[in-house]
């Protein structure tokens, strides 16, 4: 974290809170700091210890290092949530789709995945809904990022059973896409030969053949199908690298929690993917994404025909918007048409126009 971006997160926590600033007790003596308290938050994040650990380091008791955490991580949550973890605005829809499109990909949108943080302290009542792979006590989190690594989305607080693609039906924006109310434009552009006028994310290889995530091809035969999968395969990359470096940014992410309020957990790691966003804001004039690396929860104003069955009234009105929205969505062929389309545009592009055999 530079200087300028902990001085801002230092003013912004301090107007956010009134436990940061600096006061007296019963006696006179002046107490903790601003620094102070906002290091014992900073440490815990970033070294993952313990709130006992951080009392030889900033001098606070155990009690209070805990509070700073957790009054630290809801000022930054009051005060960036907004801004920080947004969905893109027109604007920058516009920039992300050319980014993917230099690297081989018109009409991508981002990369999506999920992983888990463990939950050392979830009630034995939850235990078994919330138990994951590894029989352990989990907490699921789905995230959205672009090939910068900048967060769009994140949903946090799923239990640990469910699998991709539980999680993705009971994700607000997921929920939003079929409902027509995201995104807020659509693209026009031809993906050879084909018309593609909706945007689409990157995935990974266990969620559905819908046509607004793409998928590699798992068993690639011919040189387009290999081609395209380690096209895909890299730039879904991104959505990777950003849990290792969110992970590896903030250690206590990588710690059984010790927490016992899903909702105290829900505030950290929204915290940490707001400090990191805000990190990676102040470095994008010296990175840029994959492309230099290669070689070569929104409100939107629905559709007025969405209003029109919001009443629950009206069959036929109801089967044409499901036909419109719902339908083309989880249809498996377009999946497949663009898929090829996909494969043949990179061939075209980057393939060896000398080789018949693909």
């Amino acid at each position: 974290m530079s200087r300028a971006v902990y001085e801002e997160v230092r003013d912004a926590v301090l107007q956010a809170d009134d436990y940061f600033v600096q006061s007296r007790d019963a006696t006179g003596r002046l107490g903790a700091t601003l620094d102070q308290k906002i290091m014992s938050a900073l440490r815990q994040l970033t070294c993952g210890i313990s709130a006992d650990a951080v009392t030889e380091i900033v001098g606070l008791m155990e009690s209070s290092n805990a509070v700073c955490l957790k009054r630290f991580c809801e000022a930054i949550v009051d005060t960036y949530d907004a801004e920080w973890l947004r969905s893109p605005d027109e604007h920058e829809i516009q920039e992300i789709e050319a980014a993917y499109k230099t690297l081989g990909f018109p009409g991508c949108l981002d990369c999506l995945d999920c992983a888990s943080w463990e939950w050392d302290k979830c009630p034995v009542g939850w235990q078994g809904m919330y138990k994951g792979k590894d029989k352990k006590p989990v907490c699921r989190m789905e995230v959205i990022c672009d090939d910068r690594l900048y967060i769009w989305h994140v949903m946090f607080g799923s239990p640990g059973s469910k699998n991709d693609i539980n999680i993705m039906h009971q994700s607000p924006l997921f929920n939003s896409i079929r409902t027509g109310a995201w995104p807020p434009i659509r693209p026009e552009t031809e993906v050879a030969g084909m018309k593609l006028d909706w945007y689409y994310y990157f995935t990974d290889g266990i969620y559905p053949q819908y046509r607004i995530l793409m998928s590699s091809i798992s068993e690639p035969v011919t040189k387009k199908e290999k081609l395209y999968s380690s096209y895909q395969e890299g730039t879904r990359k991104a959505v990777e690298r950003v849990f290792g470096v969110l992970f590896q940014r903030f250690r206590l992410l990588y710690q059984p929690s010790r927490l016992w309020y899903k909702e105290d957990m829900n505030s950290i790691v929204r915290a940490c993917c707001i400090l990191h966003n805000n990190i990676v804001k102040s470095r994008l004039h010296t990175y840029n994404g994959t492309a230099a690396l290669r070689f070569t929860d929104e409100e939107t104003t629905l559709p007025s025909d969405i209003q029109i069955v919001s009443t629950g009234e009206g069959t036929y009105e109801q089967a044409t918007f499901w036909r419109k929205y719902i339908d083309p969505i989880e249809k498996t062929t377009e999946h497949v048409k663009l898929k090829n389309a996909l494969a043949e545009h990179i061939w075209n592009q980057d393939g060896d126009e000398s080789d018949s055999s693909q």
